[in-house]
């Protein structure tokens, strides 16, 4: 018997935990036993009864909390918050047994780890701003034939119209990653709303300006399983993957 059992498992207890150390007492007398072979078949048998209370309980609490389980997802499947019943469902599995992929933690150019929030934070948008920097040395195609003059811009310089403004509200995708205002798709989908973002986009639109708050956004890295250090942004074995963007270079009004 392994004296080791599965950090995964809700529904542990203390009953569960001393029942298994128990069983481990048992397990080790047993096998370091150099007594006779009449005390080492009691010794078994003693271990084996441990066992098996083990797995008895084991088995009783596990049901327990697979019935209890059970219901709240029956509860929330049949409520008025279809949402709650959808996170739950994604929350069954391994996915309690993940771990976060980036520890809020750097390892300096001197080798020194550091956790304070401001540095962490810092040195990520240092090591993306070298990410997302333009090559100055690319040229145009200098070649008059790959450049088609006769195409009509005309419909871009067009004023806004409320129509394409609806478009978007209506084709945004509920329940997804919002911006930094937290505002979901969902809550703009009414009439009072596409008017306010109509008149909002179209003053944009003819005063050439836009808020300095839709330059900022939302990075989150995905980082490779196999990566050397999580706390080294710019690892080569990592794979930095942006779901959504974090903070666009700051820019002047337009």
């Amino acid at each position: 018997m392994k004296p080791k059992k599965s950090l995964y498992k809700p529904y542990w207890n203390e009953t569960l935990s001393r029942q298994w150390d128990e069983a481990c007492i048992a397990d080790k007398k047993w096998l370091k036993s150099k007594g006779s072979n009449s005390l080492k078949r009691s010794l078994k048998e003693a271990f084996c009864a441990e066992r098996k209370a083990f797995d008895r309980l084991n088995r009783k609490f596990k049901r327990r909390y697979q019935q209890e389980e059970r219901q709240k997802l029956e509860d929330k499947l049949y409520s008025l918050n279809q949402r709650d019943f959808w996170r739950s469902i994604g929350k069954v599995g391994i996915h309690n047994e993940r771990s976060k992929c980036i520890p809020c933690a750097i390892v300096d150019d001197n080798g020194i780890v550091q956790t304070d929030k401001a540095a962490v934070l810092d040195r990520w948008k240092n090591d993306f701003k070298t990410l997302f920097s333009s090559d100055n040395t690319a040229q145009l195609p200098t070649n008059i034939d790959n450049v088609n003059t006769e195409r009509d811009v005309s419909e871009l310089n067009a004023p806004i119209t409320r129509d394409e403004v609806l478009q978007a509200v209506i084709s945004a995708k509920n329940r997804k990653a919002t911006g930094i205002d937290d505002i979901p798709a969902e809550v703009l989908k009414n009439e009072v709303s596409v008017d306010l973002l109509y008149e909002i986009i179209s003053g944009c639109f003819h005063m050439g300006k836009v808020p300095s708050q839709w330059t900022m956004g939302v990075i989150n890295p995905i980082l490779k399983p196999n990566a050397d250090d999580n706390r080294k942004p710019l690892d080569e074995n990592r794979l930095l993957r942006p779901i959504k963007v974090k903070e666009l270079p700051s820019q002047e009004d337009l």
